[in-house]
């Protein structure tokens, strides 16, 4: 195993091979450990099961479960990276993971290894690959310096190789169990598929999304749509409306600008406290807004989540991330949200969407003071 390893590596500089040898050395006995571990206690594959299908039923978990975009006019899919994760823990005796094997600040790369193993089989995969220091921006690709960035970028290019190397080894018709699962989960709901495509296109044509912009998207008509994109679509309307990201960013040919503004001059808000009218009564269509989205999202909205006030810090947060010189601001807010909250930026509250903010404008200073 160490030596398909080394070969592998050929091409790494003769002064940084020992510390590779070293990091291989070091996976390698821990494997073997926990090989002999599981040697002595095997998977229960029936009862592996009925966690993986226990797994599928979880709906947040099966609209997350597969990844789709299009390639000309073809639609590529498959199991995502949570679908690897959550099928792997639920078979067990595995181990996986991304290791940065060695970084070299000078050349301005890392050189890092994604790998699953089933230590029962001692089947494996491994894929060993090149991060450049560097992140692109709309000015144009900038190094990195920072210690976290780097280690970052690494996991996150590692994600992709990590999810095909565990299709690798799990086997292929547990796999499809799961994404069956999955679809079984998605398809129970009170309302039927048609009727919450009409709700979802009602919802998104508030926002300025077009029949036509989501049939280009999803490279069919309306009524070939799935249950998992019909569940997309329902996020998309929520991080456009308050304000995580454009309509730009997710439909090919939807005008660029301010789509938090263009939200708000679309859809219908309560009476701000501020009106000096205290005798106007709030819009008509915002209780109806409120009791379509439910029908769509297949549960009652959380009152006080969409208010001007969220919309505004939100709108300041996305700002500074793109001054910091984040390509897709809504991603990095996303994604920083979840790591610090374990929640999407629409579901935190607002003392955890200021800690956001200072987070965000913390990494604006740091790149400024790099930048001199």
């Amino acid at each position: 195993m160490a030596n398909e390893l080394t070969t592998n590596d050929s091409g790494i500089p003769s002064n940084d091979k020992s510390m590779v040898d070293v990091e291989i050395a070091r996976a390698v006995a821990q494997i073997q450990g926990s090989m002999a571990i599981a040697k002595k206690f095997p998977r229960d594959e029936n009862a592996a099961i009925e966690k993986i299908k226990a797994a599928a039923s979880r709906r947040t978990l099966a609209e997350q479960a597969e990844y789709e975009y299009s390639r000309g006019r073809s639609k590529i899919a498959g199991p995502s990276i949570r679908a690897a994760e959550a099928v792997a823990q639920a078979w067990g005796n595995m181990d996986t993971g991304v290791v940065e094997l060695r970084r070299d600040t000078e050349a301005g790369e890392s050189l890092a290894m994604a790998y699953a193993v089933d230590l029962e089989s001692n089947y494996w995969k491994h894929v060993t690959f090149s991060v450049p220091h560097t992140r692109d921006t709309t000015q144009g690709s900038k190094a990195l310096t920072s210690a976290r960035d780097i280690y970052e970028r690494v996991m996150n290019d590692g994600s992709r190789r990590l999810r095909n190397c565990m299709l690798a080894v799990i086997p292929g018709d547990v796999m499809d169990l799961f994404m069956d699962e999955c679809n079984k989960t998605l398809s129970k709901d009170s309302k039927p598929l048609s009727e919450r495509i009409t709700i979802a296109m009602e919802l998104l044509g508030r926002i300025g999304v077009t029949q036509q912009m989501v049939e280009n998207k999803y490279c069919c008509k309306l009524t070939a749509l799935t249950e998992r994109q019909v569940a997309q679509l329902r996020r998309i309307f929520l991080a456009v409306q308050d304000g995580i990201a454009g309509i730009e960013d997710h439909f090919n040919g939807a005008p660029h600008g301010d789509g938090p503004a263009r939200v708000k001059a679309t859809i219908p808000r309560a009476t701000s406290a501020k009106s000096t009218d205290q005798n106007t009564p709030p819009p008509a269509e915002a209780p109806q807004e409120a009791g379509a989205f439910a029908a769509f999202q297949g549960g009652p909205v959380q009152p006080g989540l969409r208010t001007q006030t969220r919309a505004e810090v939100i709108k300041e947060i996305m700002a500074v991330l793109r001054e910091a010189g984040f390509a897709q601001p809504g991603v990095a807010l996303g994604k920083r949200s979840k790591e610090l909250f374990k929640k999407d930026p629409q579901a935190v509250s607002m003392e955890e969407l200021h800690q956001l903010l200072t987070e965000a404008k913390a990494e604006l200073d740091h790149v400024k003071g790099a930048v001199k």
